[in-house]
């Protein structure tokens, strides 16, 4: 875990919901708004056109239908009632006829009281006039034209089929909305995966390159518009692949160099420690600090020839199944710490699988961590469960800050602890190791508070059958 250098501004995005779900999202929301838009204005210029055309029908009837009438009743003398009767059976509506302040009527279908008084009034009034109304929670349409002075022909026509077309027309547009609405999001799901999939194709191959797989490469040939991209990740990653080869090697190369003059320094300590005795005090002073910092010299380069191997992909790991108790138990007499052991019920039969001088380096490590950074070991801990094996070493010193839990695994970190303890800090690449060699092996290094003091690194092994 990196933290932003100090003094550079790091922004901060907000998440986001993930890409194949946006795209999904908009084309069916685009889907949604044009199909509710077309149905709305589809059924909008339906309905006018089907009232326009009915209501016009509907005067020219009238109109034919009330000379007709006039000409019967002046003409021939036959009674009113009779007229209208004779015309019901072509005009499908109620004719109703105002004639000398009295109304009549071919059927007990349609009341005159019924007609609205606004309707009425235009009309006899001089004006043709229709208007539509609704009785009983039916909808009609009422036409009416004067044919005198004191008489007026109306004819009463009902809406009602008129309005289930309407109704059907709008139920079938709304399920044609929704039905392209789903086509839409069909649509966004297929479209995201195709705009997505070399995405999460980059996405893989990045992830190979971090977990070390640096020899990970894009196909060039899966597509060829995205042939401008997979090319420059191949790039990307020949050069960075070509640089952490050169600065292994560069390390690698500067480990072994350093060895020879280690050797002989490592030579030249020991033949002075023999003569200890023919020195003077402040010879036996600088001959302890020339002995202590070559022995921490020594430990670094070893730490810097192993990192180097890591770096480079050679660290060879040897494979041996062996009960968990025995393995901690044996590494921890080596170090004259056995009696600190402490083994669950539930870890006293399990078995991992390991190499065991990769893990005698990661206990050895967080051992002597405990003694020189954790003001001392307080005791190691075996437990585990179904899956996981758990090697806890718990020390009693000031802990591990939260923002430092996941840095002090780093190369070359060190914790603000180890850094007021400048006579006892390490190179620091002790955890970075520890962590790594772990990971070799499928495991992995952590660090928790030991309440009500100090901190518990936990070191957590595939917990395999015997």
């Amino acid at each position: 875990m990196s933290r932003p250098d100090k003094g550079r501004r790091v922004r901060r995005l907000r998440p986001q919901p993930r890409l194949q779900t946006r795209i999904i999202i908009g084309i069916g929301a685009v889907a949604l708004s044009l199909s509710l838009g077309l149905g709305v204005a589809t059924f909008f210029l339906v309905r006018s056109s089907l009232i326009d055309e009915r209501e016009s029908v509907a005067v020219s009837q009238v109109v034919a239908n009330g000379g007709l009438v006039l000409a019967a009743v002046r003409g021939n003398g036959v009674a009113e009632a009779q007229v209208l009767a004779s015309l019901r059976p072509h005009t499908q509506s109620s004719p109703l006829l105002y004639r000398n302040t009295q109304w009549f009527t071919a059927s007990l279908q349609q009341s005159p009281d019924e007609l609205p008084e606004a309707l009425v009034k235009r009309v006899l009034d001089g004006s043709s006039a229709k208007q539509r109304f609704r009785v009983g929670g039916q909808l009609f349409l009422g036409v009416g034209v004067p044919l005198s002075e004191t008489s007026a022909y109306f004819e009463v026509f009902s809406l009602e089929q008129l309005n289930d077309e309407l109704a059907t027309l709008r139920d079938t547009l709304f399920l044609t909305g929704l039905l392209a609405t789903g086509v839409g999001l069909g649509l966004g799901a297929w479209v995201s995966r195709r705009v997505t999939r070399p995405l999460m194709a980059v996405g893989l191959v990045a992830a190979r390159i971090a977990d070390g797989h640096l020899e990970t490469r894009l196909d060039t040939s899966a597509d060829q518009d995205l042939r401008s991209l997979t090319s420059s990740f191949n790039r990307m990653a020949d050069s960075l692949q070509a640089r952490i080869e050169r600065e292994s090697r560069f390390a690698a190369d500067v480990s072994h160099e350093l060895r020879s003059p280690l050797t002989t320094l490592l030579t030249s300590v020991t033949v002075l420690e023999n003569r200890r005795h023919e020195l003077s005090e402040d010879g036996r002073q600088a001959l302890d600090l020339l002995s202590s910092d070559v022995s921490r010299l020594e430990k670094l380069v070893a730490d810097l020839i192993e990192v180097a191997k890591h770096d480079a992909g050679t660290a060879e790991v040897s494979w041996t199944y062996i009960a968990a108790p025995e393995i901690a138990l044996s590494i921890l007499r080596r170090l004259r710490v056995d009696d600190s052991l402490r083994v669950s019920a539930s870890a006293a039969g399990a078995t991992v699988r390991v190499d065991e001088q990769r893990l005698e380096r990661v206990i050895v490590n967080l051992v002597e961590n405990a003694e020189g950074h954790g003001e001392g070991l307080t005791g190691v801990a075996l437990d585990s469960n179904e899956d996981s094996v758990f090697i806890s070493v718990e020390d009693e010193g000031p802990g591990v800050p939260d923002t430092e839990k996941f840095e002090i695994f780093e190369r070359f970190a060190r914790g603000s602890n180890s850094r007021r303890r400048a006579s006892r800090g390490g190179s620091g690449l002790g955890l970075a190791l520890a962590a790594e060699n772990l990971m070799a092996m499928g495991g992995t290094l952590s660090v928790q508070d030991n309440l009500p003091q100090g901190a518990r690194f936990v070191i957590s092994l595939p917990r395999v059958q015997p």
